[in-house]
């Protein structure tokens, strides 16, 4: 029935649903359920409750990645590049891990402008704790940056100098950048196509 789960796994059941009914919801169903229809109470035992609150902040933060779409069912080998990045953002952010360096390749990749602004927010999540390099050509994350470094001036063997490092709020308030093509853009002097 298209959900993945062999019949001994499709018989477990939580409440009133049963494990195969679970996996075809999307993960944005699934948050409305356990807002819904999933209490933690006084009586709870304390090892469910931590298990639910700890889907509930999963499912959350999934959420603000844009991810909601998605269904528990969909195999990972089936996932766009964007979307295993930012699932890897969301499992990196419930880790509570510090101290690392995070690398993302164009992580806004194929997203709609509201879900960048989510991504945007749950990155700077993350950098608080941690360092995140985020190599990236939308213009809206670019201008999100903490500390911007540009290399050029072109691409391939016309590139690899440094441009500019430093702050990205000095670079956007700086009137001009010598041999920098993203400066314009950034600050409006010229348009994106």
């Amino acid at each position: 029935e298209g959900s993945r789960v062999n019949e001994r796994y499709g018989s477990v059941r939580y409440q009133d649903l049963s494990f195969k009914q679970v996996s075809l919801f999307t993960l944005a169903q699934m948050q409305d359920y356990f807002e819904h229809h999933i209490q933690i109470s006084p009586r709870t035992h304390p090892i469910e409750a931590q298990m639910l609150q700890g889907f509930r902040e999963k499912l959350e933060t999934l959420g603000e990645l844009g991810l909601g779409y998605l269904p528990l069912s969909r195999s990972a080998s089936t996932l766009s590049g964007g979307e295993t990045q930012r699932l890897r953002i969301g499992s990196l952010i419930n880790l509570g891990a510090s101290g690392y360096l995070y690398v993302f390749d164009e992580p806004s990749i194929g997203l709609h402008p509201l879900d960048t602004n989510r991504l945007l927010t749950q990155l700077h999540r993350l950098a608080e704790q941690n360092t995140v390099v985020v190599v990236e050509h939308d213009l809206e994350t670019i201008r999100a940056a903490n500390h911007l470094v540009e290399l050029g001036p072109g691409g391939g063997q016309h590139g690899g100098e440094v441009i500019f490092a430093g702050p990205a709020q000095k670079f956007l308030k700086a009137k001009t950048i010598a041999r920098s093509s993203l400066h314009p853009y950034l600050t409006g002097a010229a348009k994106a196509v």
